[in-house]
Formats: structure tokens, C-alpha cells, sequence
């Protein structure tokens, strides 16, 4: 195994979908993987298109989004390291229901389904993972609906900033948490169903409690008590 297979067999190992994966099995995968290095703002794939790829982030962001009939960008989700993209598609063979764009420079590592078919037929475990994998999902999208029922306009900005927090912040050095991801006010905007002027007013009310601080163009939460309270927790 070359140490790109072994870099991989280690990305593999970290993930829920593969985790009762034994280890030759793991290490057929990364060996049928592939890696390639995307341009901010490429689209890997949009609705419609056949699914029969998995991406997997190894570095950057990838969004997931879908554009209405009238154009609107509506932003559904965002996957940074570590994190899968097209496994619904990949499990069933049926079209992507959503775009995918990298929102930054990324390096994916990507595994087609037809390898991925072949692992679930010699190892039926994996199963029990997509199962755990898809019920997280669909916690998430059942989070996000009644967030967007119950909660005003700034609980639904302290909810996704905390959301963002848990899966890419690291702490600063000068206190609070620093999320890694690079995500711009009209993204937030699309993600919580309100518009970027908004956003931009309610970042400056929380900067003004000392809830957030923004260094460049990145946020930083310096409360996450009083974001907690804007999001209803």
C-alpha cells in the first residue's frame, strides 16, 4: 500500500459510514479511491445528474444547495473535512436531489458506487452504518424544519453559527471558539431563510452583546450562553 492508499484507508476509518468495516475491506475502498484537488465554485454535480459518486472532504468546504424555479439559491447544508457528500444517491443509484459546489479550494477523495456496492455485498455490517448515517441526517433536516418554525430571525442565526461551531470551530487563542469554515453573510442568509441585510444587522447586534466577534471575515463566537438563549436551548 502506497502512503496515498494509506492516507485514505485512515480517512475511511474516521468515517460512521465505513466504521464495521473490517480492515481488508477498508483497504480495498482506498485503494478504488480517488483524489482530486477542485477550484472554489466548481460544481461537482446538480440535481438531476446520476448518482454514482461519494465525496469525501479531505480539505476546504463543499455546498450543498438547490435553486428554485424563480433562481433562488437556497442553501441546504455545508460539509467540510471529514465530512461525505452524494451518499443518499450513491446507496440508491437514483438522481441527485440537491447541487454541489465547493464553496473554497478542496481536495475530495471520491469512491464510485460500484466499489462501494461490492463492499456492502462482502460485508453486510456496513449496512447497520448507512442505516445510523441516514438517521443522523434526517435528525438534521427535522432540526432545521422546526428551527425554522419555532425560532425568530436571530435564533435561527445563533442556531446555525452554533451548528457551525460544533462541526468546524477550534478555539482561539483570544477566547471563544473560531469556526474554520469560510462562510459569507448571503450564505448564512440562504441557510436560515432570511436575507443577507438581515443577517448583517443581527451579526451587528450580537457584536454588540459580545456574543460574536468578527475578525476579517471570520467568525468568532465569544458567548455561546447568550447564542444558546437566542436559539431557544
Amino acid at each position: 500500500m502506497n502512503r496515498t492508499d494509506a492516507s485514505t484507508t485512515d480517512l475511511l476509518k474516521g468515517i460512521p459510514l465505513f466504521a464495521s468495516l473490517d480492515a481488508a475491506a477498508i483497504g480495498e475502498l482506498a485503494a478504488r479511491c480517488r483524489r482530486r484537488q477542485f477550484a472554489g465554485g466548481t460544481a461537482l454535480f446538480h440535481a438531476g445528474d446520476p448518482g454514482h459518486t461519494l465525496y469525501i472532504v479531505v480539505s476546504g468546504s463543499v455546498s450543498i444547495q438547490h435553486e428554485t424555479a424563480e433562481g433562488v439559491t437556497v442553501h441546504i447544508a455545508q460539509r467540510g473535512p471529514g465530512e461525505i457528500i452524494g451518499d443518499m444517491a450513491l446507496i440508491d443509484g437514483k438522481p441527485r436531489m440537491a447541487d454541489a459546489v465547493t464553496a473554497a479550494p478542496a481536495e475530495l477523495v471520491m469512491l464510485d458506487r460500484e466499489a462501494f456496492v461490492a463492499c456492502v455485498e462482502r460485508s453486510p455490517r456496513i449496512a447497520f452504518g448507512v442505516m445510523s448515517h441516514l438517521a443522523e441526517r434526517l435528525r438534521e433536516a427535522g432540526r432545521r424544519l422546526e428551527s425554522r418554525q419555532s425560532l425568530d430571525v436571530r435564533g435561527r442565526l445563533a442556531e446555525r453559527l452554533l451548528e457551525l461551531a460544533a462541526t468546524h470551530g477550534r478555539e482561539d487563542p483570544r477566547g471563544g471558539v473560531r469556526l474554520e469554515v469560510r462562510v459569507s453573510q448571503q450564505s448564512l442568509a440562504e441557510q436560515i431563510g432570511t436575507t443577507r441585510e438581515t443577517v448583517n444587522r443581527e451579526l451587528s447586534r450580537m457584536r454588540e452583546v459580545r456574543a460574536v466577534r468578527l475578525d476579517g471575515r471570520t467568525i468568532v463566537l465569544t458567548d455561546s450562553r447568550k447564542l444558546q438563549r437566542y436559539a431557544g436551548r
